[in-house]
């Protein structure tokens, strides 16, 4: 058997996984680098799934077919699966089918994994309390009910006002950007100060810097402001 054939179809075959899972990779959020096993582990599985989906699909469409006409089409397995140890025959139309099913797989893991819908709903039936894999200030912050924020610069006394556009976290910092930003100066038991209005801000604290609160929706700028509506403000 040539061995250079052989491994020429294994990456072939291994095309779609690989696909899924740089989609997952650069879509999901990341708060420590990945291994290299986990990085294989998924391109195997949602590559596996691409498969499976691909010869789910042709026994339905065979079904189907057999369903309503009088010439029959036979069930068959696909080639990527029937002739895995043959280095000569590649099916490159499955994997194209395949590819095109990893792409969806992928985007439904992403979406599955981003809104934390199995935690959810193992905490709804109570099966597990577990919120999810990401931190608390992502899940906070991914919060669909989520949407404009309060975020206190501690040290030099400042609170941003805005609508939450993106965010991030590293070791050492926490990073987010804000639309529609009102920045006020504010001192410990005593009124907030309107400095100024910006359209968006980019923020980057040391991780125990800084605090975010939620806020109501931002009120028209022809209306005042009250105080009792920001947080911490003396009563």
């Amino acid at each position: 058997m040539d061995m250079s054939a052989l491994t020429l179809k294994l990456i072939a075959l291994l095309f779609p996984g690989l696909v899924a899972a740089l989609l997952y990779r650069r879509l999901t959020v990341k708060h420590k680098e990945r291994s290299d096993f986990m990085f294989v582990l998924i391109a195997i599985t949602e590559g596996i799934f691409s498969y499976l989906t691909v010869q789910t699909l042709y026994v339905v469409a065979v079904f189907g077919h057999n369903l309503i006409w009088r010439d029959s089409w036979d069930y068959q397995t696909l080639h990527a699966f029937r002739d895995l140890s043959d280095s000569k025959v590649i099916p490159y139309e499955e994997i194209i089918c395949a590819s095109i099913a990893a792409f969806a797989i992928s985007m439904a893991t992403v979406y599955i994994s981003h809104h934390n819908l199995l935690n959810k709903y193992a905490i709804r039936y109570r099966i597990s309390n577990k919120y999810g894999d990401e931190n608390l200030y992502s899940n906070f912050l991914n919060e669909n009910c989520l949407s404009w924020v309060y975020v206190k610069d501690i040290p030099n006394e400042i609170v941003y006002c805005g609508a939450v556009q993106s965010f991030s976290e590293s070791d050492e910092f926490k990073e987010i950007v804000l639309n529609e930003v009102t920045v006020y100066r504010y001192f410990k038991d005593k009124e907030y100060k309107e400095l100024y209005d910006v359209p968006k801000i980019y923020l980057c604290f040391p991780k125990d810097k800084v605090i975010i609160e939620q806020a109501k929706t931002k009120q028209p700028d022809n209306e005042e402001r009250s105080q009792d509506d920001l947080p911490g403000s003396g009563s």
